[in-house]
């Protein structure tokens, strides 16, 4: 037998499993003979995708025949670092799921549902070819519903709708801007339509403005240990999606990355503000997603300005995608043991949170004081306007990211004081591991070891500390006040009582003008268009007749056919656009 036969079965075998595992245990929950069986293998089916990485060959790529008409799937250097901490969080989220759902009525069916969002972020991250990492992508994120409306209340599915309507809004754009994408082939004719197009699409994935709302009300309702995998894993198929299909190092494209930088940046700031009058653990973590994502937003946008910040933005972007998964991970993990019950020394408590927490407000010598240094390098190859805001605007995203995580701690100690129901020892080793994950990783891993032996030098040090500094001082003023916030009250839990106020003054005001333009219309009253009516009706016919026509199912259906092909041909078009 040929050597190359045989390698090629052996990468493609071994690439199947990645999502071919949990796809299976998926089909098991399926039949009721082996639903148990498939439940009690759950914390082990991302092994397969651990062993990928740590033995498959770089640049492996192998023809997938049983994925829908055969597909490629391969491992590249982004791929293995998406792959790595990707499946590491599945591990630690499918152990919390088999520990709190062993005795769920529903754990067989959140079981089915874990499966299959584990396959679909698995299966983009190999896939090489686009209608693969459609499909891939589908999968994981219309799976993610049952895992959000998991407990049924009318709280979950009301998250449930938001999420899936804007899940309905992402495909959409997705399937479009790739069909274009396809078409032209080369990133040499990239458009402002297509560069809109995929914004929407992994936009609304990692919660970038103005598709953010599906994710607050989503880490809240989620049970904890799914919420660890969204939070960790599945949201950043939007940063993969971005590394993959926007033209970095190829084109630049000035007015794309002055949107996506603008968006970013309002992003963070948006996800700080609405943080600090969150009071409930999940609605505060996916506010500094938010926020978070907003620096991988505009990462991207100052990769777009130019070729050689392309090049460097693919490299930040992946590296920030490590970097927040490890922190969040962590601090969901914690927030996994706080909720059950599981004491915790303050001290031990506070020092565990506190290390991602510091990490995410880019405290020296954490992971995230190398990035916001790489990020402010990155702004530095533009000598203009846009480097002058990275400059400025940096400082104070870390200040208030340091505000925003002291209250997240605090949020903790509180509820770190409930009844402890015993001490969970795996759990416990999870989040000791994922903590000295945020410490040890960015110092021993080689790509971000040259950012953080640049972020030890004296400036750097001070130009990170400052904020950081400031950040506590001001968080401890405003905690010793009585954390006062405009409009909160008696009246006001949270700050989406401020919108629904926000709102209702909007439609006030709305109202007001259309009684304007309704009073305005007064003169134009059907008696005095009356002289205008019998000339047209005795050339239509009137109305009455044309309305019968329009009814009919010929006449209906003919017009749906027209409308078919005319967004087939405005699909067709992209490449000229």
């Amino acid at each position: 037998m040929d050597l190359y036969f045989v390698n090629h079965m052996v990468s493609s075998f071994f690439l199947s499993l990645v999502a071919g595992v949990p796809l299976l245990l998926f089909a098991g929950c399926c039949i009721p003979a082996l639903r148990a069986i498939s439940f009690r293998l759950l914390p082990w089916s991302p092994l397969p995708a651990l062993l990928a990485v740590l033995f498959a060959t770089s640049g492996i790529e192998a023809h997938v025949a049983w994925f829908f008409m055969g597909s490629t799937m391969g491992l590249d250097a982004t791929g293995r670092i998406f792959l790595g901490f990707t499946a590491v969080i599945w591990l630690f989220a499918a152990q919390s799921v088999m520990e709190k759902f062993r005795h769920d009525a529903r754990r067989f069916a959140f079981a089915g549902y874990f499966f299959t969002s584990m396959a679909g972020n698995f299966g983009l991250i190999l896939a090489r070819e686009i209608l693969g990492f459609y499909l891939f992508f589908a999968l994981m994120s219309f799976s993610a519903y049952g895992l959000i409306v998991h407990t049924r209340s009318r709280e979950s599915l009301k998250a449930g709708r938001v999420y899936l309507m804007l899940v309905f809004l992402s495909e959409l754009a997705m399937f479009t801007g790739l069909v274009i994408l396809g078409i032209q082939g080369s990133p040499a004719g990239f458009s402002t339509v297509l560069l809109l197009l995929l914004y929407i699409a992994f936009g609304i994935k990692v919660g970038a403005l103005p598709f953010q709302s599906w994710m607050v009300p989503s880490y809240q309702q989620i049970p904890v240990p799914a919420a660890t995998a969204l939070a960790g894993a599945m949201v950043n198929a939007g940063i993969l999606g971005w590394v993959r299909f926007l033209p970095f190092g190829h084109v630049a494209l000035p007015g794309g990355g002055a949107f996506f930088i603008l968006m970013g940046a309002a992003a963070a700031l948006y996800g700080v503000v609405f943080g600090l009058y969150q009071e409930r653990i999940g609605r505060l973590l996916a506010s500094s997603s938010i926020s978070q994502m907003g620096l991988v937003t505009m990462i991207g946008g100052y990769g777009l300005l130019s070729e050689a910040g392309g090049r460097s933005a693919l490299v930040l972007m992946t590296l920030f995608g490590l970097h927040h998964s490890l922190a969040k991970s962590s601090l969901f993990l914690g927030y996994d043991m706080a909720e059950r019950g599981i004491r915790l020394r303050g001290t031990i408590l506070l020092a565990g949170i506190l290390v991602p927490c510091l990490s995410l407000a880019g405290l020296p010598v954490t992971s995230g004081a190398m990035l916001k240094g790489g990020l402010k390098e990155l702004a530095g190859l533009e000598h203009g306007p846009w480097y002058i805001f990275g400059k400025v605007f940096l400082p104070f995203s870390s200040l208030g990211t340091t505000i925003l995580m002291l209250h997240c701690t605090r949020l903790f100690r509180r509820l770190g004081r409930t009844e402890s129901v015993g001490v969970g020892k795996m759990a416990m080793l999870r989040w000791l591991i994922s903590i000295g994950a945020v410490i040890a990783v960015p110092w021993m891993w080689p790509p971000l070891q040259e950012l953080g032996l640049h972020s030890l030098e004296l400036q750097t040090l001070l130009q990170a500390l400052w904020p950081v500094f400031l950040g506590l001082v001001l968080a401890l003023a405003w905690f010793f006040l009585g954390s006062p916030l405009p409009g909160r009250g008696k009246d006001v839990a949270d700050f989406d009582s401020l919108v629904r106020r926000a709102y209702g003054g909007f439609m006030q005001g709305l109202s007001a003008v259309t009684g304007i333009v309704d009073r305005a219309g007064e003169s134009l009253k059907p008696g005095r268009l009356k002289r205008f009516y019998k000339p047209v009706a005795a050339v239509t016919g009137g109305p009455g007749k044309w309305e019968k026509v329009l009814g009919r199912w010929s006449v209906v259906g003919l017009c749906y056919l027209l409308i078919c092909i005319l967004l087939f041909i405005i699909m067709l078009s992209g490449m000229a656009l």
